[in-house]
C-alpha cells in the first residue's frame, strides 16, 4: 500500500476565513509530579555536538559588514567556571540511524539516555565534521542565572535540551541582569571568586534591564531565547511590586503580599509578544506553556484573529496575564475594551517577533497604535531576520537609546546569489510541474556524484504532499536517493533529526522543506536549490538560493519552477541573473546525459510520466482539497506580485488540482467562501458536490488495493464547521507500514499545550509556524 503523508489542517493566511473557539491558556494541565528532593541528573549518551548540529546552526555567526545598522560588538556568553554538565560519547545502541534510511514523517524525539560517564566542562569547542569548531554551551550552565523551575523545564521535562543555539547562547548569556534578577548559588560564588561586583536587586536596578535588537533567522531557537528572560522578568517584577512599602514606610506582611500579587498579576501584563500570524502566535504560546510547566501559577493568553472576540474578552477577566501572545490586528481591535487597555498600559516587557514580517504584512500602523498604549518605562526585545530602514525606524522608536544589538546571521549569506547560476521555467501546464521537478533532481544527479538538493515549497501541506510524491516516484530517478522533509508541522526534535541526517548524508539526497529552512541554516555541500512556486518576495528568493554556493564556493545552481499564472513574478527578479529554461530543453539535456552515463538511467527517466499517471489515482481527494485550500491561503494576497487578478489565480489553482494533483474536477467553493476571498461569486465554482466541510469519513486514504501496512495515526482534534471551511479529520494522506510506530500528530510526548497533542492535555490548536 502506498504510504499516506500526514496532512494536518491547512493553515490559512486568511484570518477572516477560519474560525475557532477562543482559548485561554490557564494552567489547567496535567503536570509531571515534582520530585521530593533535588538530585543530580545523570550524564547522557547524546553528544552536545550532535544536538547542536541537528538544529542546523552555523558556528560563530558574526555581524555582516554591509549592515551599517549593527555597529555594536556581539555579546559573548560567559559561563560560570564552576558550572558543569554531563556528556558522553554516543553508544552504538543510541547512535543516529544510518543515512541510507529514509527519514520518517514522525522522526523520534532526540531523547536522552542515562549514562555513568564522568562530567565534563560546561563549555567546549568541538571540531565538526562539516565545518569549523563550535563552542558548545549547555543549558546547565545557566544554573544560578535563571529561575530553577525554568531551567528544570529546559533540561528535564518537557524540553530535555542540552546545548544552546547561537542566538540562545548570546541572549541568555545576558542573564540574570536581562531579566532583572541576580546571581544565585554556585553562579554567585563563582562570580565572587573572580572578584566580580555583585549588585543586589533593587527597584532601581530593575529599571536598568537592557533593550535588545536581535537579528536572527526563523528556526534558530529564538523563541526560547526570548521566553526565558520574559518569565524571569515577570517573576522578579512581581516580587518587587508586592513588597512596595506603604506611604507610611511600613512593609506589607505576607498576607498583604499575597493579596497584592493576586491584584497585580490580574491587572498588569507581564510580557506582551506580538507575532505576525496566528499560526506563529499559537506556536509561541505553546512553547511558553511548556516553559511554564513547573511555574504552576503562571498563565499564558492568546489573542488572535479568527477566534470569538466575546470569549476572548470573557477569558481575559478570569485570571493572570503573565504572558500575552497576540497578532497585531486582533490586539488593536481589543484595545478598544477598557479591561484590556488598562492591563496593556502596565506591560513590563514588549517582544516584537519576526519584525520584518510584521512590516511586510502591512502592520506598521497597527504596531504604532499598540506601542502608543504601552508605558514608557518598559523593556523591549525586537527580533528580526533582516534589518531594513523600516525596522531601524521601529527600533529607534521602541527601543531605549544604547540598546544592545546581537547579530546571529551568518556573514556568508549576503550576495551569494551573484555567483550562482540560476534558471527559471514556466511549465506549459500544471501537469508538467512534478515531471519537471523530478528531471531537475535527475539532472543534478547526473552532473554531481554527491548530489544534494533542497526543494522549497510555499505551504506546509504542499511540502508534505511533494515529499510523499518524490518518495514514491524516486525509482524513476537515475540513482537512489534519501528523501527528508522539514516543515512547521513537525516539532523541533523531528526537524532537528531530519536536518542532522540530511547534513551528514553522503549519498544522493533531497530535502523537501518549507521556509523553515530558508534562512539562517547552513547545509554544507548543497548542489542545487529548487523553488516550486513564487517565494514571498524577491528577498526570500535570494535567501533560498543562498542555501547553495555557501562561502563563495564554486558550483551549485538555483531553479525556479512556476505555474503559468505565476509568470509575472519574473519581472520582480530583474536585478538577478536568472535565465529561462523551457521544459523541453531540460528534458532533452537530461536524457542525453542519462544515455551517456548508463542506458538504464535513460530507461528510468523515460517512465516518469507513466509512473505519475499510475500514482495520481491513489491520492485521496480530500487530502488534495486541503492542499488546494492551503494554496489559496498563500496565493490570494499576491495579485500585485503576479500582475494578475484573483480570478486568474483561483483558476490557475483549480487547473493545478486537476492536472497536477489528479482530481476529476476542481474542489467546490461555496459562495460564502468566495466572498471571504473577495471574489464575490454567487455561482458554484467547479464540481466536487458537497464542499470541503461536509464529508463524514475519517482518514486520508489511498486506494485500499495499494495498501502495504498500518498508518501512522492521526493528528487528532477537530474544528467547528463554518460554511464551507474544512474540518480537521483524523488520519493521514498516506499510510506507511514502516512508520506505524511513530504515531500521529497527537501522539507526541512532552509539554504539549492546549488542544490535540502532548501528555499535558493538548495545545493552543494546531501546531504551526509562519507556513500556511
Amino acid at each position: 500500500m502506498l504510504p499516506r503523508s500526514s496532512l494536518a489542517r491547512a493553515s490559512m493566511a486568511l484570518g477572516s476565513v477560519i474560525s475557532r473557539s477562543s482559548v485561554l491558556a490557564s494552567r489547567t494541565v496535567l503536570r509531571p509530579s515534582p520530585v521530593s528532593k533535588c538530585v543530580s541528573r545523570p550524564s547522557t549518551t547524546q553528544s552536545l555536538q550532535s544536538l547542536l548540529q541537528s538544529r542546523g546552526y552555523s558556528a560563530a555567526a558574526q555581524p555582516k559588514n554591509d549592515d551599517d545598522f549593527f555597529v555594536t560588538e556581539p555579546t559573548q556568553f560567559q559561563p560560570s567556571p564552576s558550572t558543569s554538565t554531563s556528556t558522553a560519547s554516543p553508544s552504538s545502541s543510541a547512535s543516529t540511524p544510518p543515512s541510507t534510511e529514509e527519514d520518517g514523517f514522525f522522526a523520534p524525539f532526540l531523547t536522552d539516555r542515562p549514562s555513568s560517564s564522568s562530567t565534563q566542562n560546561s563549555t567546549s569547542s568541538v571540531e565538526s565534521k562539516t565545518g569549523p569548531s563550535v563552542e558548545l554551551v549547555p543549558f546547565e550552565s545557566l544554573k544560578g542565572k535563571i529561575d530553577h523551575d525554568t531551567l528544570k523545564a529546559l533540561t528535564f521535562k518537557p524540553f530535555q535540551l542540552k546545548a544552546m543555539s547561537e542566538v540562545q547562547k548570546r541572549v541568555l548569556g545576558l542573564m540574570p541582569s536581562l531579566g532583572g534578577g541576580k546571581l544565585r548559588g554556585p553562579a554567585r560564588e563563582a562570580a565572587e571568586a573572580e572578584g566580580a561586583v555583585i549588585e543586589e536587586q533593587t527597584s532601581e536596578a530593575g529599571k536598568e534591564r537592557e533593550d535588545l535588537l536581535v537579528k536572527a533567522k526563523t528556526g534558530t531557537g529564538k523563541t526560547i531565547a526570548f521566553l526565558v528572560p520574559a518569565i524571569d522578568a515577570r517573576i522578579n517584577k512581581v516580587n518587587e511590586l508586592i513588597k512596595t512599602p506603604y506611604p507610611d514606610g511600613t512593609l506589607p506582611d505576607r498576607a498583604a503580599q499575597g493579596r497584592n500579587e493576586r491584584a497585580i498579576t490580574r491587572s498588569h501584563v507581564g510580557t506582551l509578544i506580538i507575532s505576525p500570524t496566528r499560526e506563529l502566535a499559537t506556536q509561541i504560546a505553546n512553547e511558553a506553556l511548556k516553559l511554564c510547566t513547573w511555574h504552576k501559577e503562571m498563565q499564558v493568553r492568546l489573542l488572535v484573529g479568527g477566534e470569538s472576540r466575546h470569549r476572548q474578552l470573557k477569558d481575559w477577566k478570569r485570571g493572570r496575564k503573565d504572558i500575552v501572545v497576540a497578532t497585531p490586528g486582533r490586539l488593536k481591535d481589543l484595545l478598544s475594551e477598557e479591561e484590556i487597555k488598562s492591563a496593556i498600559e502596565f506591560t513590563d516587557l514588549l517582544i516584537l517577533d519576526e519584525a520584518d514580517t510584521l512590516l511586510d504584512m502591512g502592520f506598521s500602523q497597527d504596531l504604532n497604535h499598540i506601542i502608543s498604549h504601552l508605558p514608557k518605562e518598559r523593556q523591549t526585545f525586537l527580533f528580526s531576520a533582516t534589518v531594513s530602514r523600516e525596522i531601524a525606524a521601529i527600533a529607534r522608536k521602541s527601543l531605549k537609546p544604547g540598546h544592545k544589538v546581537i547579530d546571529c546571521v551568518p556573514k556568508n549569506e549576503s550576495n551569494v546569489h551573484l555567483h550562482i547560476p540560476q534558471h527559471y521555467t514556466i511549465v506549459p501546464s500544471a501537469a508538467d510541474q512534478i515531471p519537471h521537478i523530478l528531471r531537475l533532481i535527475a539532472h543534478d544527479q547526473l552532473l554531481n556524484p554527491h548530489s544534494k538538493v533542497i526543494v522549497f515549497l510555499n505551504t506546509t501541506k504542499l511540502t508534505m504532499l511533494t515529499a510523499t510524491l518524490v518518495r514514491e516516484l524516486k525509482e524513476s530517478l537515475p540513482k537512489d536517493i534519501n528523501v527528508y522533509e522539514i516543515h512547521s508541522r513537525l516539532d523541533q526534535n523531528q526537524r532537528s533529526r531530519a536536518s542532522e541526517r540530511y547534513r551528514r548524508d553522503t549519498k544522493p539526497s533531497v530535502l523537501i522543506t518549507s521556509d523553515v529552512s530558508a534562512r539562517g541554516v547552513d547545509y554544507p555541500g548543497v548542489t542545487r536549490v529548487i523553488q516550486v512556486g513564487i517565494p514571498a518576495s524577491s528577498e526570500q528568493y535570494i535567501h533560498r538560493v543562498g542555501r547553495t554556493g555557501r562561502g563563495g564556493k564554486e558550483g551549485g545552481r538555483g531553479d525556479l519552477v512556476l505555474l503559468p499564472f505565476e509568470e509575472g513574478f519574473i519581472n520582480r527578479l530583474h536585478r538577478i541573473p536568472i535565465k529561462p529554461v523551457p521544459t523541453r530543453d531540460l528534458s532533452a539535456e537530461v536524457h542525453a546525459l542519462a544515455r551517456n552515463a548508463d542506458e538504464e538511467y535513460a530507461d528510468k527517466l523515460a517512465g516518469i510520466n507513466e509512473a505519475i499517471t499510475q500514482l495520481l489515482p491513489s491520492l485521496d481527494s480530500e487530502a488534495i482539497e486541503e492542499v488546494f485550500t492551503s494554496m489559496i491561503g498563500y496565493y490570494m494576497g499576491k495579485s500585485d506580485q503576479l500582475d494578475v487578478n484573483p480570478h486568474e489565480i483561483l483558476q490557475g489553482l483549480k487547473d493545478w488540482s486537476v492536472e497536477a494533483a489528479g482530481l476529476q474536477e476542481p474542489p467546490y467553493l461555496s459562495p460564502g467562501f468566495l466572498q471571504k476571498l473577495g471574489l464575490g461569486s454567487n455561482r458554484r465554482s467547479g464540481g466536487g458536490g458537497g464542499g470541503f466541510g461536509n464529508r463524514s469519513r475519517g482518514g486520508f486514504g489511498m486506494n485500499k488495493s495499494r495498501s502495504t501496512g498500518g498508518g501512522g495515526g492521526g493528528f487528532g482534534g477537530s474544528r467547528d464547521r463554518d460554511n464551507s471551511q474544512p474540518r480537521v479529520r483524523s488520519g493521514n494522506l498516506f499510510e506507511r507500514g514502516d512508520r506505524s510506530g511513530s504515531g500521529g500528530f497527537s501522539n507526541r510526548s512532552g509539554g504539549g499545550g492546549y488542544g490535540d497533542r502532548g501528555s499535558r492535555g493538548g495545545n493552543f490548536g494546531g501546531r504551526g509556524g509562519r507556513d500556511y
